[in-house]
């Protein structure tokens, strides 16, 4: 399920469920149904080692930039370097979640080491 999609919930409680849902709830601190739900989901997903698929794909790199597949957007993102700088072609911006993910790719790594030693103004990785 991508960013933006809604996963519903009903669930009706009757006996020896509800009057445990009401006693988690008042342990726990809870006033509402949803809370709870939503921190024991947020809990089992962290107590398991839960992790999300990565939004972004890297598509390939050269020494001018980086293109990923934005899973959620569902387009091509091109992250470029200059002399200037790095720079997000779809935010068109120089600091957004496109160029964390590929500023954190080994190889792309290495390419802004190399531009960073011939004098090209890019981040520190």
């Amino acid at each position: 399920m991508s960013e933006g999609e809604i996963e519903r919930i009903r669930l009706d409680l009757a006996g020896d469920e509800a009057q445990k849902l009401r006693w988690v709830k008042k342990n726990r601190g809870f006033t509402m149904n949803t809370e709870l739900i939503r921190i024991l989901i947020y809990e089992e997903f962290e107590k398991r080692g839960g992790k999300l698929p990565e939004p972004f794909e890297k598509i390939n790199s050269d020494e001018n930039g980086v293109l990923l597949h934005d899973k959620t957007l569902r387009k091509p993102v091109h992250v470029t370097f200059s002399r200037k700088g790095v720079n997000c072609d779809y935010h068109l911006t120089d600091d957004c979640e496109h160029i964390v993910f590929a500023l954190g790719i080994p190889e792309v790594q290495e390419t802004v080491r190399k531009r960073r030693k011939e004098g090209w103004k890019l981040p520190d990785v």
